[in-house]
């Protein structure tokens, strides 16, 4: 009994290894293959390169606010945070999350380029 649980889990890490799992690509694929990441369009804005060059700003706060509010309508952030349903107002509340005056700034724009398709 031993002797075939031994055998099924070699088995079942070989069967892994061959079938490719544990790589650390992600959806996009080898990055040094050619076309690596072609259409990836649903990752587009979480990497801090491909971030909008408004002001200068590609921080974490900026990221993280542009992530924030990218994910659902205007409406909705707005109900989330308990603002009213304009870009100032939620942007303001990402802003508020920020304990430095450069942040809060990086965060407030991230937040309305999110809001305004940038």
């Amino acid at each position: 009994m031993r002797r075939a649980l031994v055998l099924l889990s070699l088995l079942t890490a070989l069967g892994f290894v061959l079938a490719g799992c544990g790589t650390s690509y992600g959806p996009g694929g080898n990055p040094n293959e050619k076309g690596a990441g072609a259409g990836n369009a649903q990752t587009a804005g979480q990497d801090t390169n491909s971030q909008p060059q408004s002001g200068g700003l590609k921080t974490p706060a900026y990221t993280a606010a542009h992530n924030a509010c990218s994910l659902y309508p205007l409406t909705e952030l707005a109900r989330q945070n308990n603002v009213k349903a304009t870009k100032d107002a939620v942007a303001k509340a990402y802003e508020a999350g920020e304990t430095t005056k450069t942040g809060k700034k990086q965060a407030y724009q991230g937040c309305l380029d999110a809001l305004g398709n940038k």
